[in-house]
């Protein structure tokens, strides 16, 4: 090794407080930030991240040189297309059913139901179950996997309405039938929006005797990045098994897997807190 090369080489991090991020977790950090937010301002990025406003301005126009976010206004920023198309290449190469089959296993372990993982089909605004664990009880319910169902009856479908703006609701429930189970009438957007803020607010949705007849299902929906719906976690139970009593235990434990599922998917509840009504009652549909 040369001497000029050893007298001038010194480490990544001489002279910096050991307290302060290096660039490389600053530039991840950004990202991060990025991506939860879609849309924001410098402003919004210096409070999130504790950072000063020159490091951050600086930090921005080199992930818009490299084409990662893209500017909105003078102060304003967004995720940009080149990051969507990666986001995208990751999520192709990402096992969702593995990590949800992880969440499902607990829940039967715990409770000797069935449970599954649907994911929205934003194209047919329609639901598919991709993933199930069953129970070891001879009496089951046996959902059909990847086949798409409407999402107007049962509680796998009615925890994704809750999370779709108006306009796919609205879609989602054209030319909806009558519950299977019951011939009950369906329901349409203005009958239903009061339920659905209600799904919003606890979490979680209870469906008695919506697509067959005897059938008890709790879910809870997964959310993805910004907010946007990725799927729902849901227990069925038959009713001559069901206890009245364990629904507030599975409600809560059904909602805090989906909740670690979508945070594994990159959901931040503290980025995307959509301003709904304050409802206290726990839903539930006979």
């Amino acid at each position: 090794m040369g001497q000029h090369e050893s007298t001038n080489a010194t480490p990544a991090s001489a002279g910096e407080d050991k307290g302060t991020p290096g660039t490389v977790e600053r530039v991840i950090r950004l990202l991060q930030f990025v991506a939860e937010r879609g849309s924001f301002n410098v402003k919004d990025a210096v409070t999130a991240l504790r950072l000063p406003t020159s490091t951050v301005h600086r930090l921005l126009l080199q992930l818009a040189q490299m084409g990662l976010v893209e500017r909105e206004s003078y102060q304003g920023y967004r995720v940009s297309r080149e990051l969507y198309r990666l986001s995208g290449l990751v999520m192709q190469r990402f096992d969702l059913h593995g990590v949800a089959h992880s969440h499902l296993v607990e829940l039967v372990r715990e409770f000797d139901e069935t449970c599954s993982f649907a994911v929205y089909l934003p194209s047919t605004h329609s639901g598919m179950i991709v993933e199930t664990v069953l129970t070891s009880h001879p009496l089951q319910f046996r959902l059909e996997p990847f086949v798409s169902w409407p999402l107007t009856w049962g509680s796998l479908g009615r925890v994704m309405l809750a999370h779709l703006p108006e306009e796919d609701v609205r879609e989602a429930l054209k030319g909806a039938m009558p519950s299977p189970a019951t011939g009950a009438p369906p329901p349409t957007v203005e009958s239903i929006a009061g339920e659905l803020a209600q799904i919003r607010e606890v979490g979680y949705y209870v469906a008695r005797n919506h697509n067959v007849a005897g059938a008890v299902g709790t879910s809870a929906a997964v959310l993805g990045a910004g907010g946007k719906l990725v799927g729902a976690i849901g227990m069925t139970i038959p009713v001559a098994r069901y206890r009245e009593e364990l629904q507030p235990e599975i409600s809560a434990r059904i909602r805090h897997h989906a909740q670690m599922l979508s945070a594994s998917l990159g959901y931040s509840h503290e980025s995307h807190a959509p301003a709904h009504g304050r409802h206290t009652a726990a839903p539930s549909g006979r």
